[in-house]
């Protein structure tokens, strides 16, 4: 029942990322609160011994997604998404090398979105000819070139006065801002990155996560 119920509202929390590249409280706050309703039905049946399972995902997650938010790798809403899970699966439903859900899910989204730097790669291909340098080859992974004023609403310049940005911080975007030039300039979209957890929520409630079903292929097991 965790696994459906935190599925369906994984699914409304992609469909607002989609849509606005944002999500709303109730989102991961429903995740929480599940999570209790769950702990509260599980203590009276088992006893004390599901709070610390319970109170590990959560606080080592709660670590984690911090972390994350303070170096800007993720924004607050991803984060707060992974912490809900926590609350809601505390532990792996599958064989896995990581002591938590959550870590798993986060993982298996991270590993589907190593896809999209090869994507961009495959769509540069024509690009390769001018590369001078390696920040020149670094960035067709990471996104395409347009018109400065043509930047989309979910889109933000790579490419400043200073130079091409090969890292940016997810506090300080500014989606959208268009240049005021005409000039093309390596520009990367948005990752909505909710719906690449939610696949990463589903693969692991269905198999597992990739890291430890390759640790098991690797071991012969």
């Amino acid at each position: 029942m965790e696994l459906i119920l935190g599925f369906l509202i994984l699914a409304y929390a992609s469909f607002l990322d989609l849509k606005q590249r944002a999500i709303d409280d109730k989102s991961w706050m429903a995740l929480v609160l599940l999570g209790l309703v769950f702990l509260a039905r599980d203590y009276t049946r088992t006893g004390s011994g599901v709070l610390l399972p319970f109170a590990f995902s959560v606080g080592f997650t709660f670590a984690i997604v911090v972390v994350l938010y303070y170096f800007g790798i993720m924004g607050s809403g991803d984060c707060k998404i992974i912490l809900g899970i926590s609350a809601l699966v505390p532990l792996p439903v599958h064989f896995s090398i990581f002591p938590i859900f959550s870590l798993g899910v986060f993982t298996n989204a991270i590993v589907i979105s190593l896809a999209i730097p090869f994507f961009f790669f495959v769509y540069n291909l024509n690009r390769l000819k001018d590369v001078r340098s390696p920040r020149d080859f670094l960035v067709l992974f990471l996104g395409y070139k347009k018109k400065g004023s043509d930047i989309g609403s979910f889109e933000v310049a790579l490419e400043t006065e200073g130079g091409i940005k090969l890292f940016l911080n997810t506090k300080n975007l500014e989606l959208g801002h268009r240049l005021s030039t005409d000039r093309v300039v390596w520009v990367t979209p948005a990752i909505p990155f909710v719906v690449l957890i939610t696949a990463g929520f589903l693969i692991s409630a269905l198999m597992g996560d990739f890291i430890s079903r390759a640790s098991l292929i690797w071991s012969g097991i």
